[in-house]
């Protein structure tokens, strides 16, 4: 008999930066592979703060490390009128960015973008587990396959300045990044 999913409980929620793009595009890949359909709503990641989405069953909340968060996000914006330092230290900065980590934290979903880099076919079975989905080993390593993206560090562009204010500022959220490489 085959499983019907029903995924509108469910919802992966990220911080621009986080690195969601890539992940929506290897997860959708897989979900298409695996024979599911999906509602478009379930895999667009939100910036949505927790009580934004309290009504949700099953919420995957997609970590980064804030320092790459800030540089990705700085470079994805169409028109940057200010410096990346400037950016930093904006409310659309540091700031904000590890504000909704914190609102996050004690989520009871999370993935990191660094573990999904690391090893994205276990990172997307543990996905795929979490929403209550079945995917065989083969059809996760054909979505990586296709879908693969290696841009595991931004925040090389930071100044130490800037560097030391994001650790700072971040100071009580790093027990998130067990992997703190600097």
């Amino acid at each position: 008999m085959e499983k019907e999913y029903y995924i509108d409980d469910g919802y992966l929620i990220a911080y621009p930066g986080a690195g969601q793009e890539w992940l929506k595009r290897v997860f959708t890949k897989a979900l298409e592979l695996s024979g599911i359909e999906t509602d478009n709503a379930f895999i667009q990641c939100e910036e949505w703060w927790p009580w934004e989405a309290t009504e949700k069953k099953r919420v995957l909340y997609l970590l980064r490390d804030p320092r790459d968060m800030v540089v990705s996000a700085y470079h994805q914006k169409p028109d940057r009128d200010e410096t990346l330092s400037e950016f930093v230290r904006s409310a659309q900065g540091m700031a904000n960015t590890v504000a909704h980590i914190r609102a996050w934290a004690n989520c009871s979903g999370k993935i990191s973008y660094e573990a999904l880099v690391s090893d994205t076919a276990e990172t997307l079975a543990m996905m795929f587990d979490f929403y209550g989905f079945e995917a065989s080993k083969d059809v996760i390593r054909l979505a990586v396959s296709t879908s693969d993206f290696r841009s595991m560090s931004d925040r090389h562009d930071l100044s130490e300045e800037d560097y030391a204010y994001c650790t700072e500022e971040m100071k009580d959220i790093a027990w998130l990044f067990p992997r703190e490489q600097e």
